[in-house]
C-alpha cells in the first residue's frame, strides 16, 4: 500500500510539473482539462491531556506539533461529459513518522440521459455532512466526533460504483446518490497492543467489508440569501465482527449570505445532525456471546461570517457510551470554538490560519481542555475546484 501511495503522489507531482512546464499545443489542451492543486495543514498547541487520546480522525491533531497533510491532486475535466480526481496525501502519525495514503482516485460520467451521474474507483462515500470533504475543506482543526468514532479513523471510502440523480429545479435541487463497493479498511501502521477494550470495539465496529450506501439531499434555496439543505442517510454492511452493521442519519442546514451569490460579505450558517448505527457483534473469546447494540451521535454547529475574511463557528458533539455484554464503547463530548482568518496570496495561493478551543468530557467525567492554532496554505487556481 505504502509503495503504491509514493508512486501515486511521484506521479501527481511529475504530471503537474509537465503540464505547467512544457510547451506546444498538446501540452496546452491538457494544461486546459488537468488541473493540480496542493494543500499543506500543519497544527501546533496544548492540551491538558494526550493529544492522541482525545483524537478520533486520522488527520486530528495527535500531538503538540504535527504535519495534518500534504495534499497533492489532480482534477480532470476532459470534456462536458468524463471527469476525474486522484489525491495522495503524506502525513506524521502519533509516532511521530511520516506516514502516507492514497485517498481518491475516480472516474466521473455526467450529463448522462435522465440527470444521471456516474462515477467508479476509490472514492469518500456521500454519507453525511463531512465524510466527503477533504481536511482542507473542514471549519475546524479536528474531525466532527461522529466522523471518527462511527465512520472510520480516515472517515467511510469505498472502492465501487455510484449512481445519482440530480434533479435541479426553480428554487434548489434534489440530489439522490447509492454507492456499492468494498469499505477500505483502516491499514496505518500502528501499534494496537495498548489500546483499551473501548478502542477495540469502535475499530471492529466500523465498515471494512462489503458497503451499499444511500443519501439523498433536497436544497431549497428560499431566496439569493437564503438557502436550506436536509439531507437523509443510511448505510449498510460487513464490520470488523464479522458481521452486519446499519447507520441512519439525517441532517439539516441553514445558511444566510449577504452578497446571496456574489462572493464576499457576511454570513450565518447553523445546523443540526443526528446519526444512529446498529452494531452486531460477537464476542473474541466465547463466539457463542453474540448481540446487536444501538448507538447514537448529534452535533450542532453555528457560524458566522461577521467581516471580510473572518469567520467564529461553534460547535458540540456528542457520542453515546455503550456497555452491552462486551460490546464497550466510550461517551464521548465535545464543545469547540474556532476562529478562522483566510487570505489571498494570488490568483494560484491562498491559506488560512485558525486558532480553536476544544473542552472534551471523556467516558470517566474526567475533562480536557486544548487550545490549537492551525496553518492551511493551498495552491491551485482561483475559482476552479476540485472533482467532486
Amino acid at each position: 500500500m505504502k509503495t503504491t501511495t509514493i508512486q501515486v503522489m511521484g506521479l501527481l507531482a511529475l504530471s503537474s510539473a509537465g503540464v505547467t512546464a512544457a510547451g506546444g499545443d498538446f501540452m496546452q489542451k491538457l494544461s486546459d482539462k488537468v488541473t493540480f492543486t496542493a494543500h499543506g495543514n500543519f497544527v501546533a498547541g496544548v492540551s491538558s491531556g494526550e493529544a492522541a487520546d482525545l483524537a478520533t480522525h486520522g488527520h486530528d491533531p495527535n500531538q503538540d506539533r504535527s504535519i495534518q497533510g500534504i495534499d497533492f491532486g489532480l482534477s480532470l475535466r476532459a470534456n462536458d461529459y468524463v471527469e476525474g480526481f486522484i489525491n495522495g496525501n503524506l502525513f506524521l502519525d502519533a509516532e511521530d513518522k511520516m506516514d502516507t495514503e492514497w485517498e481518491e482516485g475516480f472516474l466521473k460520467l455526467k450529463n448522462l440521459p435522465g440527470g444521471f451521474e456516474l462515477r467508479g474507483g476509490r472514492y469518500l462515500n456521500r454519507l453525511g455532512t463531512q465524510n466527503n470533504v477533504h481536511l482542507h475543506g473542514w471549519r475546524f482543526v479536528d474531525a466532527d466526533l461522529a466522523t471518527g468514532l462511527f465512520l472510520g479513523e480516515d472517515g467511510l471510502r469505498t472502492e465501487g460504483v455510484e449512481l445519482s440523480w440530480v434533479k435541479p429545479y426553480d428554487y434548489g435541487n434534489f440530489i439522490l446518490s447509492g454507492s456499492y463497493g468494498n469499505a477500505l479498511e483502516h491499514v496505518h501502521e500502528e501499534d494496537h497492543s495498548g489500546h483499551s477494550e473501548a478502542e477495540e470495539t469502535t475499530e471492529k465496529s466500523f465498515f471494512n467489508g462489503e458497503l451499499l450506501t444511500l443519501r439523498a439531499q433536497f436544497g431549497y434555496n428560499a431566496d439569493d440569501f437564503n438557502y436550506h439543505t436536509v439531507g437523509l442517510n443510511y448505510a449498510t454492511g460487513e464490520n470488523g465482527f464479522g458481521r452486519d452493521s446499519e447507520l441512519f442519519s439525517v441532517d439539516y442546514q441553514y445558511q444566510w449570505r449577504e452578497n446571496g451569490l456574489e462572493a464576499g460579505g457576511k454570513e450565518w450558517l447553523a445546523g443540526v445532525e443526528y446519526m444512529q448505527r446498529d452494531v452486531e457483534w460477537v464476542d473474541e473469546m466465547i463466539p457463542s456471546l453474540q448481540g446487536e447494540t444501538s448507538q447514537k451521535s448529534v452535533m450542532v454547529k453555528v457560524g458566522h461570517t461577521f467581516a471580510d475574511d473572518w469567520n467564529l463557528t461553534a460547535r458540540y458533539g456528542r457520542i453515546q457510551g455503550v456497555t452491552d455484554g462486551s460490546f464497550v464503547t466510550d461517551e464521548r463530548r465535545r464543545l469547540s470554538l474556532a476562529l478562522t482568518h483566510s487570505y489571498t496570496l494570488s490568483d494560484q495561493w491562498n491559506g488560512y490560519a485558525r486558532l480553536q478551543y476544544n473542552h472534551d468530557e471523556l467516558q470517566s467525567n474526567d475533562s480536557e481542555d486544548s487550545l490549537w492554532l492551525q496553518l492551511g496554505v493551498s495552491f491551485g487556481a482561483k475559482g476552479v475546484s476540485e472533482v467532486r
